[in-house]
Protein backbone atom coordinates (compact mmCIF):
# COMPACT_ATOMS: atom_id res chain seq x y z
CA UNK A 1 0.00 0.00 0.00
CA UNK A 2 1.58 3.08 -0.76
CA UNK A 3 0.85 6.30 1.35
CA UNK A 4 -0.57 9.70 0.21
CA UNK A 5 1.80 12.43 -1.05
CA UNK A 6 1.77 14.76 1.85
CA UNK A 7 1.78 18.52 1.32
CA UNK A 8 3.17 19.99 4.56
CA UNK A 9 5.34 18.30 7.00
CA UNK A 10 3.60 16.77 10.32
CA UNK A 11 6.44 17.38 12.46
CA UNK A 12 6.57 21.71 11.71
CA UNK A 13 6.82 22.36 15.27
CA UNK A 14 10.29 21.01 15.21
CA UNK A 15 13.17 23.22 16.10
CA UNK A 16 17.03 23.61 15.18
CA UNK A 17 17.67 21.56 18.68
CA UNK A 18 16.40 18.69 17.37
CA UNK A 19 19.23 17.74 15.64
CA UNK A 20 20.04 17.92 11.91
CA UNK A 21 17.24 18.06 9.41
CA UNK A 22 16.48 14.42 8.54
CA UNK A 23 13.25 13.64 6.40
CA UNK A 24 11.68 10.57 5.33
CA UNK A 25 13.03 7.67 3.37
CA UNK A 26 9.67 7.00 1.70
CA UNK A 27 10.89 9.53 -1.66
CA UNK A 28 6.85 10.17 -2.03
CA UNK A 29 6.54 11.18 1.65
CA UNK A 30 10.41 13.08 2.41
CA UNK A 31 8.58 15.03 5.19
CA UNK A 32 11.37 15.73 8.33
CA UNK A 33 11.46 13.22 11.04
CA UNK A 34 10.61 14.08 14.40
CA UNK A 35 13.42 13.15 17.22
CA UNK A 36 11.48 10.22 17.96
CA UNK A 37 11.08 9.07 14.88
CA UNK A 38 14.87 9.69 14.25
CA UNK A 39 16.02 7.61 17.37
CA UNK A 40 13.46 4.41 15.82
CA UNK A 41 14.85 5.45 12.16
CA UNK A 42 17.16 2.03 12.21
CA UNK A 43 14.07 -0.07 12.90
CA UNK A 44 11.79 1.70 10.67
CA UNK A 45 14.19 2.16 7.78
CA UNK A 46 14.23 6.24 8.14
CA UNK A 47 10.28 6.13 7.77
CA UNK A 48 8.42 8.40 9.41
CA UNK A 49 6.02 7.14 12.17
CA UNK A 50 2.88 7.94 9.76
CA UNK A 51 4.28 5.97 6.75
CA UNK A 52 5.49 3.36 8.78
CA UNK A 53 2.51 2.67 10.34
CA UNK A 54 1.03 2.29 6.71
CA UNK A 55 3.48 -0.31 5.51
CA UNK A 56 5.65 1.82 3.31
CA UNK A 57 8.39 -0.50 2.13
CA UNK A 58 11.52 1.41 1.15
CA UNK A 59 13.36 0.33 -2.19
CA UNK A 60 16.16 -1.23 -1.18
CA UNK A 61 19.18 0.81 -2.16
CA UNK A 62 21.48 -0.73 -5.00
CA UNK A 63 24.63 -2.06 -3.45
CA UNK A 64 27.40 -0.30 -3.53
CA UNK A 65 29.78 -1.78 -6.57
CA UNK A 66 33.04 -3.04 -5.53
CA UNK A 67 35.88 -2.02 -7.46
CA UNK A 68 36.58 -4.22 -10.36
CA UNK A 69 40.01 -6.09 -9.39
CA UNK A 70 41.80 -6.83 -12.97
CA UNK A 71 43.25 -10.33 -12.84
CA UNK A 72 46.35 -11.22 -12.33
CA UNK A 73 48.51 -10.95 -14.86
CA UNK A 74 49.81 -14.78 -16.00
CA UNK A 75 53.37 -14.72 -15.49
CA UNK A 76 55.12 -13.78 -18.09
CA UNK A 77 58.29 -16.57 -19.66
CA UNK A 78 61.05 -15.97 -18.46
CA UNK A 79 63.09 -14.28 -20.56
CA UNK A 80 65.79 -16.86 -23.31
CA UNK A 81 69.00 -15.14 -22.29
CA UNK A 82 71.74 -15.21 -25.05
CA UNK A 83 73.26 -18.07 -24.59
CA UNK A 84 70.12 -20.08 -24.32
CA UNK A 85 69.03 -18.59 -27.79
CA UNK A 86 72.26 -19.88 -29.10
CA UNK A 87 71.69 -23.05 -27.82
CA UNK A 88 68.30 -23.62 -29.08
CA UNK A 89 69.66 -22.03 -32.72
CA UNK A 90 72.59 -24.45 -32.98
CA UNK A 91 69.95 -26.96 -32.20
CA UNK A 92 68.57 -26.69 -35.69
CA UNK A 93 71.62 -25.78 -37.55
CA UNK A 94 71.21 -22.03 -37.37
CA UNK A 95 73.80 -19.47 -36.65
CA UNK A 96 73.64 -18.13 -33.45
CA UNK A 97 74.35 -14.10 -34.59
CA UNK A 98 72.32 -13.75 -37.63
CA UNK A 99 69.62 -16.36 -37.03
CA UNK A 100 71.42 -17.82 -40.79
CA UNK A 101 72.17 -21.19 -42.19
CA UNK A 102 75.51 -22.19 -41.37
CA UNK A 103 77.56 -22.65 -43.76
CA UNK A 104 81.32 -24.19 -44.04
CA UNK A 105 84.32 -21.78 -43.61
CA UNK A 106 85.84 -22.72 -46.39
CA UNK A 107 83.77 -24.03 -49.27
CA UNK A 108 80.44 -22.49 -48.26
CA UNK A 109 78.53 -25.36 -47.74
CA UNK A 110 75.21 -25.77 -46.10
CA UNK A 111 76.44 -27.56 -43.00
CA UNK A 112 73.33 -27.01 -40.93
CA UNK A 113 72.63 -30.58 -40.04
CA UNK A 114 76.16 -31.09 -38.97
CA UNK A 115 75.98 -28.61 -36.50
CA UNK A 116 72.73 -29.53 -34.94
CA UNK A 117 74.57 -32.25 -34.22
CA UNK A 118 77.69 -30.66 -32.81
CA UNK A 119 77.18 -26.87 -32.49
CA UNK A 120 80.92 -26.21 -32.68
CA UNK A 121 81.64 -27.57 -35.77
CA UNK A 122 82.74 -25.22 -38.72
CA UNK A 123 83.58 -27.00 -41.89
CA UNK A 124 82.11 -29.70 -43.66
CA UNK A 125 85.07 -32.17 -43.87
CA UNK A 126 88.39 -32.52 -42.35
CA UNK A 127 89.32 -31.69 -46.00
CA UNK A 128 88.02 -27.98 -45.75
CA UNK A 129 89.37 -27.53 -42.11
CA UNK A 130 92.75 -28.22 -43.01
CA UNK A 131 92.24 -26.34 -46.24
CA UNK A 132 91.04 -23.70 -43.99
CA UNK A 133 93.89 -23.38 -41.36
CA UNK A 134 96.98 -23.67 -44.09
CA UNK A 135 94.78 -20.46 -45.39
CA UNK A 136 95.35 -18.90 -41.89
CA UNK A 137 98.75 -20.16 -41.58
CA UNK A 138 99.61 -18.84 -45.03
CA UNK A 139 97.92 -15.30 -43.80
CA UNK A 140 100.37 -14.96 -40.63
CA UNK A 141 103.54 -15.16 -42.67
CA UNK A 142 102.07 -12.53 -45.11
CA UNK A 143 101.85 -10.65 -42.47
CA UNK A 144 104.94 -10.97 -41.32
CA UNK A 145 106.47 -10.33 -44.50
CA UNK A 146 104.70 -6.97 -44.98
CA UNK A 147 105.51 -5.64 -42.03
CA UNK A 148 109.15 -5.82 -42.63
CA UNK A 149 108.90 -4.76 -46.30
CA UNK A 150 105.65 -2.12 -46.37
CA UNK A 151 106.39 -1.00 -49.63
CA UNK A 152 105.06 -4.75 -51.17
CA UNK A 153 101.44 -5.88 -51.35
CA UNK A 154 100.37 -8.66 -49.99
CA UNK A 155 100.45 -10.97 -53.08
CA UNK A 156 104.02 -9.95 -53.74
CA UNK A 157 104.67 -11.21 -50.02
CA UNK A 158 102.89 -14.12 -50.49
CA UNK A 159 104.60 -15.25 -54.17
CA UNK A 160 108.38 -14.90 -52.37
CA UNK A 161 106.73 -17.41 -49.35
CA UNK A 162 105.32 -19.85 -52.23
CA UNK A 163 108.40 -19.68 -54.18
CA UNK A 164 110.92 -20.30 -51.35
CA UNK A 165 108.68 -22.95 -50.45
CA UNK A 166 109.80 -24.57 -53.49
CA UNK A 167 113.49 -25.35 -52.06
CA UNK A 168 113.07 -25.38 -48.47
CA UNK A 169 113.71 -28.69 -46.80
CA UNK A 170 114.87 -30.20 -43.86
CA UNK A 171 114.29 -27.24 -42.00
CA UNK A 172 116.06 -25.09 -44.47
CA UNK A 173 115.86 -23.21 -47.27
CA UNK A 174 118.48 -23.09 -50.22
CA UNK A 175 119.89 -20.39 -52.00
CA UNK A 176 117.21 -20.24 -54.66
CA UNK A 177 115.05 -19.99 -52.23
CA UNK A 178 116.21 -17.02 -50.14
CA UNK A 179 116.75 -15.41 -53.98
CA UNK A 180 113.00 -16.22 -54.95
CA UNK A 181 111.95 -14.22 -51.77
CA UNK A 182 114.55 -11.37 -52.30
CA UNK A 183 112.99 -11.00 -56.02
CA UNK A 184 109.48 -11.04 -55.01
CA UNK A 185 109.99 -9.04 -52.22
CA UNK A 186 111.61 -6.26 -54.49
CA UNK A 187 109.66 -3.28 -54.52
CA UNK A 188 108.19 -1.78 -57.36
CA UNK A 189 110.79 0.85 -58.21
CA UNK A 190 113.57 -1.76 -58.17
CA UNK A 191 114.50 -4.77 -60.56
CA UNK A 192 116.21 -7.18 -58.59
CA UNK A 193 117.29 -8.78 -62.07
CA UNK A 194 119.08 -5.16 -63.01
CA UNK A 195 121.00 -5.44 -59.51
CA UNK A 196 124.43 -6.20 -59.18
CA UNK A 197 125.63 -9.31 -57.08
CA UNK A 198 126.49 -7.13 -54.03
CA UNK A 199 123.05 -5.47 -53.71
CA UNK A 200 121.31 -9.06 -54.80
CA UNK A 201 123.55 -10.49 -51.84
CA UNK A 202 122.22 -7.58 -49.63
CA UNK A 203 118.54 -7.86 -50.28
CA UNK A 204 119.04 -11.98 -49.87
CA UNK A 205 120.26 -11.28 -46.56
CA UNK A 206 118.02 -9.03 -45.85
CA UNK A 207 115.43 -11.28 -46.62
CA UNK A 208 116.21 -14.54 -45.22
CA UNK A 209 115.56 -13.61 -41.66
CA UNK A 210 112.27 -12.28 -42.53
CA UNK A 211 111.81 -15.45 -44.22
CA UNK A 212 112.40 -18.11 -41.93
CA UNK A 213 110.19 -16.11 -39.40
CA UNK A 214 107.32 -15.72 -41.50
CA UNK A 215 107.89 -19.71 -42.26
CA UNK A 216 108.50 -20.53 -38.42
CA UNK A 217 105.25 -18.75 -37.43
CA UNK A 218 103.03 -20.31 -39.78
CA UNK A 219 104.36 -24.42 -39.02
CA UNK A 220 103.23 -23.44 -35.48
CA UNK A 221 99.57 -21.98 -36.24
CA UNK A 222 99.37 -25.24 -38.62
CA UNK A 223 100.90 -27.41 -35.55
CA UNK A 224 98.05 -26.41 -33.25
CA UNK A 225 94.94 -25.88 -35.26
CA UNK A 226 95.57 -28.97 -38.24
CA UNK A 227 93.14 -31.53 -37.04
CA UNK A 228 94.71 -34.87 -35.93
Amino acid sequence: MTAAVKTAPANAHLSAADGPVITCTNPECNLELSRTEKALSVRRNGLCAECFTDGVTVPEQAATPQPVTAPEPAEQAAEETHEETAARLATIGLDPETGDVVRCGQCDANIARKVADNPAAEYCSPVCETAAVRAAALAIAVEIVTFAYPDITEYQAETGLKAAMQHWSNGKVAGRGIAAAARAWTSRDEDYSQMHYGEQGRANSRALPILKSAVRAAREYLAAHLPA
